[in-house]
């Protein structure tokens, strides 16, 4: 157990807060808040044969940095559908805040599900990869939008992964750590109170629709989870890790994935 925030760390606590892997918003891949299509980018190996296609929210887009370098090394061709506060599930959210009238049902997020799963069945992925958040959400609503996604998949989707969700913090992780610069522990929670409500609910859905489920939390958490790993800092925010320890992962990603 260390009680000093490394040095160096990685990112910088001072860098951390803006190391997203993800696209810049908007930009020619990137999907803005009131966007309900985008581009299809190519990335990985644009000349691979097979194809993955990872989707869901910004916790599909923070593994950017390991998706595209398994991609490029096991020579997939990658396609990232992510749309910021926009879940994987199939369900009606509310407007993010400053989008729209509070509360009032995300228009642009029901459009986005419809483009972006019929892109997936016309795109015949060898791997369909759906991570995103579920910390927060309502169980029933919840389980009947996941198994409304999966339901409209089609069989031409040869295998399905669910990554699932980070383990999440009470509080973020480069300022906890930069206000208890030699008491890291501060900066930790009990594995329990880390972990989605929903994982249960995540498991049965996917196991039920013959898909596999990848549990993350082994690369963030032993008996606590914790805002530093090694000399990585793990979180650029509450919710999101820095694109830093994501591409630190990518040979764990790429192992779970069997690409």
């Amino acid at each position: 157990r260390i009680t000093q925030t490394p040095n160096p760390v990685h990112p910088s606590l001072a860098q951390a807060p803006n190391d997203f892997g993800g696209y810049d918003q908007p930009s020619r891949c990137g999907i803005g808040l009131l966007q309900s299509r985008g581009a299809i980018c190519t990335l990985g190996d644009p000349k691979g044969k097979l194809l993955m296609i990872v989707y869901g929210d910004s916790h599909a887009l923070m593994w950017l940095p390991a998706f595209n370098g398994l991609a490029k090394a096991a020579h997939w061709r990658l396609i990232v559908l992510g749309k910021s506060d926009c879940p994987a599930a199939i369900m009606v959210v509310p407007n993010p805040p400053g989008i729209g009238e509070k509360g009032a049902p995300y228009g642009a997020c029901n459009l986005w599900h419809q483009w972006a799963v019929k892109e997936i069945n016309q795109l015949h992925p060898s791997l369909l990869v759906i991570s995103t958040q579920d910390h927060g959400w309502y169980g029933p609503y919840w389980k009947a939008g996941i198994t409304k996604l999966f339901s409209e998949l089609s069989g031409s989707v040869s295998k399905v992964v669910y990554l699932g969700d980070i383990p999440l913090l009470p509080q973020p992780g480069p300022e906890c750590l930069a206000a208890h610069v030699n008491d890291v522990q501060a900066c930790s929670a009990s594995l329990k109170s880390s972990m989605s409500p929903l994982i249960a609910i995540d498991r049965s859905v996917v196991a039920a629709h013959g898909a596999e489920y990848v549990d993350t939390t082994p690369w963030f958490c032993s008996r606590s989870c914790t805002a530093v790993v090694g000399n990585y800092d793990v979180y650029l925010d509450q919710f999101h890790i820095t694109a830093t320890y994501a591409g630190f992962l990518q040979n764990a990603l790429a192992q779970s994935l069997g690409v």
